[in-house]
């Protein structure tokens, strides 16, 4: 089985040049790591069959680069008066597509050594019984000719 890893600050290196990462203070940068890193986790478990690392920052290694992809994205998007170039754009979009792959199902990482069952909740019956149905409006059909 292969080993998670962990989203580091190291992985900003080979995807956004150091001028860019000028522009980011390392706080916010740290931010979007763990969130990318949550919502990656989330997209695993959205198709029940799949498990997760017990380590909550940890992710499949495949999904590293595809991760950063996005973060890259939503990151300088947010910056006023920053273009983000076509090919940066397409990067993201098919990054996404990719992970909502996964969350169907039709794409499966693979599971972490340390793997804890999916803990996506079921549904709770709710306790509300409907009886009838709501009765019908009165229209030209049920008033008889008045």
């Amino acid at each position: 089985m292969e080993e998670w890893i962990d989203i580091t600050t190291a992985s900003w290196d080979g995807i956004m040049s150091p001028s860019e990462l000028a522009l980011i203070s390392p706080t916010v940068r740290t931010r979007e790591l763990t969130n990318i890193a949550a919502e990656i986790r989330t997209m695993i478990t959205t198709w029940s069959p799949n498990t997760v690392s017990a380590d909550p920052l940890k992710i499949p290694p495949g999904f590293v680069s595809r991760a950063m992809v996005i973060a890259r994205n939503r990151l300088l998007s947010g910056l006023p008066d920053f273009q983000i170039d076509e090919d940066r754009r397409k990067q993201a979009e098919q990054a996404e597509t990719w992970l909502l792959e996964v969350s169907r199902g039709r794409i499966r990482p693979q599971p972490a050594p340390d793997a804890i069952a999916n803990q996506t909740p079921s549904e709770k019956p709710s306790g509300m019984e409907v009886v009838s149905l709501a009765p019908s409006r009165t229209g030209r059909g049920r008033m008889n000719g008045l």
